[in-house]
């Protein structure tokens, strides 16, 4: 161990490094910016794929939205009428008619599912839902309807018979 004079010399020995003049310098510093070009450049693609695929994404929700849109608006329309229809005409309950809607409507949807798009399935369900929803929500007016029709009907068919019944008698 080498003894100094008084002053203290410290354990590990520094070490200076000098870079030569001969140019590295400046090869590090251009291989560093064509490394950032490229990250950023990747950055930049990535950037873009993710836009075009999300751009992709809202076009396949949209086909999706008109696919489900054109089904409520025509099958299940012609579904409804049918099933009002024999509500207002008394052969059906508004239960057994709600019944049926949610049994066509679920069978329907289950076969339209899989033409849409994966991201968007919860969104239509929900749309769908709705519909079904709103559409059995006319069918207890419909049956209130027909059977306050039904006891008018069947008042004034007494009435006739009674009305007969007597003149009958009377004769």
């Amino acid at each position: 161990i080498p003894v100094s004079g008084g002053t203290q010399v410290s354990a590990q020995p520094i070490m200076q490094q000098h870079t030569p003049m001969t140019g590295l310098s400046q090869i590090g510093q251009t291989v560093d910016a064509i490394q950032n070009q490229r990250d950023e450049k990747q950055r930049k693609e990535e950037a873009q794929q993710k836009a075009i695929a999300l751009y992709h994404d809202q076009v396949a929700a949209q086909e999706g939205q008109l696919k489900v849109d054109d089904v409520l608006t025509t099958e299940m329309t012609e579904q409804v009428t049918l099933l009002k229809n024999d509500v207002a005409n008394g052969a059906m309950s508004a239960d057994d008619a709600n019944k049926k809607l949610n049994e066509w409507s679920d069978q329907r949807y289950k076969q339209l599912e899989t033409d849409l798009p994966l991201h968007a399935r919860e969104q239509y369900q929900n749309h769908w839902k709705r519909n079904v929803q709103q559409q059995s929500t006319y069918m207890l007016p419909l049956q209130l309807s027909a059977d306050a029709q039904k006891g008018l009907t069947l008042a004034e068919q007494a009435f006739g018979i009674a009305t007969r019944y007597d003149e009958a008698k009377g004769a």
